[in-house]
């Protein structure tokens, strides 16, 4: 099975999820772990990262967040927003195209 992503590995933010880590919202996907010399790595993006839209498009679940770079051709950049130490930030990652024989959140 083929894929695009950017190599991280997410979940989604609940409400207990925010309380913990002192989050300001309660729902969107945090970035939990990115791949060494991956796409988001050379990015900039770190764990941690709260990713609030990709393409522009508002992200509230890991579904959303999936499908994001289908909207880019593989070799594209994807623009996400994320939110990291209170400050949005915007950044391009290049999208790959991967192979998988199972699902997991690796996005």
């Amino acid at each position: 099975m083929h894929h695009h992503g950017i190599d991280v590995f997410a979940r989604n933010i609940t409400p207990a999820l925010a309380l913990g880590l002192g989050l300001d919202r309660e729902d969107g996907v945090l970035i939990e772990d990115i791949l060494p010399q991956s796409p988001a790595e050379s990015s900039g993006l770190v764990p941690g990262d709260v990713v609030l839209a990709v393409n522009s498009k508002p992200v509230q679940n890991i579904r959303q967040f999936a499908l994001g770079p289908y909207s880019y051709a593989v070799g594209e950049n994807a623009t996400l927003e994320v939110r990291r130490d209170q400050q949005t930030r915007s950044y391009e990652v290049p999208v790959i195209e991967k192979q998988t024989c199972k699902e997991v959140l690796l996005i």
